[in-house]
């Protein structure tokens, strides 16, 4: 979790909450930090921190630079200095020495008998005795290779953290509405309506808990895709409760949230593909595979690599891009120019896979079937939640309409029958 000491934060005597968010002003100092740690690949985790300190004084901004670079730990990839074991190592040198060894060539020469001993290489030996430490670990890879990406990342996990200490949330849509319960409620939470506004409780057994942030992000991630909403938490910073107020227009600051995608008869999953360096919408419908990416015309060639990757795998890669005009439409993939309409995108996807599993999507299904499944799947309430939005229904119109009221224990769903 990103430490809630690095996030800016304004209160005001009527208990509102501002928090700072970076826009592209700050690109530049996030370019530093991304160079600084393009320069670090093959150094260890301390060598990294020193370096992260200097830049600190440099540039005079430690805040905001130390919250960059703890995007750019958590985004990176660090291998452990030595293919030996730690634990191995520690024991092995230990054995042969029943006290601490300070003179330099007293260690060189043990290190040597080990070596030869164990037919290892004294330097690994060296660099493995403690390479099980979180500081001695090496810098493999980047993930994020660009300044607003890091500054994006930034203001996510800034966000995240106001999030972790929320109550409360209101939220008011002015389209789709029960498309977006139902995907807060197959996440497993609280919700109900108050005034016209969608109110998300969060229940005293998740108060504080890494479980309630992970469920609420989760929620506000397929929130990000919706155009014209507003909201409003109640966040508890020690003992006082603030209100911190946002729209759709925050979603700006964050990384790009493809349209939430929910399948008649099937569901998805977020997949980050190591080999591709990217997360993919993962949609599972009996045994097909999906993998949807939004993407743009520039990655055609990527995309194509990419696809050759997944498919290896046993999931057909489907990119979603953004053209202009049909005549800058890559060949056999789905476009859109203003706005991307998933309903469209499902048609798209019906023609391309005639004929196959994909093809029974969006048939009406009979209520009998639907009641009986929701009876066969009884008492598990959240498995019937999931069940109903995953057909992409409204799930507290369709229980109402088969005889059935939905009541919360806690933060899990109760379907009773009327």
């Amino acid at each position: 979790m990103f430490p809630i000491q690095l996030v800016s934060v304004r209160k005001s005597r009527n208990g509102k909450l501002s928090v700072k968010f970076l826009d592209q002003e700050y690109d530049a100092i996030s370019e530093r930090v991304l160079n600084l740690f393009r320069s670090s690949i093959g150094e260890k985790k301390s060598s990294i921190i020193e370096k992260i300190r200097d830049l600190e004084l440099e540039i005079g901004s430690p805040k905001i630079v130390k919250g960059l670079s703890e995007v750019s730990f958590s985004s990176s990839y660090f291998e452990p200095p030595t293919a030996l074991d730690p634990k191995i190592v520690r024991e092995t040198v230990f054995s042969m020495t029943g006290r601490p060894i300070f003179d330099p060539e007293e260690r060189k020469e043990l290190l040597a008998r080990i070596g030869e001993r164990e037919n290892w290489d004294p330097v690994e030996i060296s660099e493995g005795l403690y390479g099980d430490l979180d500081k001695e670990q090496i810098l493999g890879n980047l993930k994020l290779k660009e300044p607003e990406e890091v500054r994006k990342e930034f203001n996510y996990q800034v966000f995240e953290a106001i999030i972790s200490k929320c109550v409360e949330v209101k939220l008011h849509l002015t389209d789709r509405e029960f498309l977006l319960e139902s995907l807060i409620m197959s996440k497993g939470l609280e919700i109900s309506k108050e005034d016209g506004k969608l109110v998300i409780g969060i229940s005293d057994m998740l108060a504080g808990k890494s479980m309630k942030t992970i469920k609420l992000m989760s929620a506000f991630k397929s929130l990000f895709a919706f155009d014209e909403w507003e909201a409003e938490a109640t966040i508890q910073l020690k003992k006082k409760r603030y209100s911190f107020t946002f729209d759709s227009s925050i979603s700006t600051f964050f990384p790009r949230v493809p349209e939430p995608v929910l399948l008649p008869a099937g569901r998805y999953v977020e997949k980050f593909i190591p080999e591709m360096g990217e997360s993919i919408f993962l949609i599972i419908f009996g045994e097909e595979k999906l993998g949807v990416y939004f993407s743009d015309a520039s990655r055609v060639d990527r995309d194509a690599s990419n696809s050759k990757i997944l498919k290896e795998a046993g999931i057909n890669l489907e990119c979603i891009y953004h053209a202009t005009d049909k005549a800058s439409c890559p060949p056999g993939h789905y476009c859109f120019n203003r706005e991307f309409v998933f309903s469209d995108f499902l048609e798209f996807l019906k023609r391309k896979y005639s004929g196959r599993t994909l093809d029974s999507y969006g048939a009406k299904e009979d209520d009998n079937i639907i009641r009986n499944t929701i009876e066969r799947l009884m008492p598990d309430g959240q498995a019937v939640v999931e069940y109903i939005a995953g057909r992409g229904i409204d799930v507290r119109e369709t229980l109402s309409r088969l005889g059935y009221s939905i009541k919360w224990k806690g933060a899990q769903p109760v379907i009773e029958r009327n």
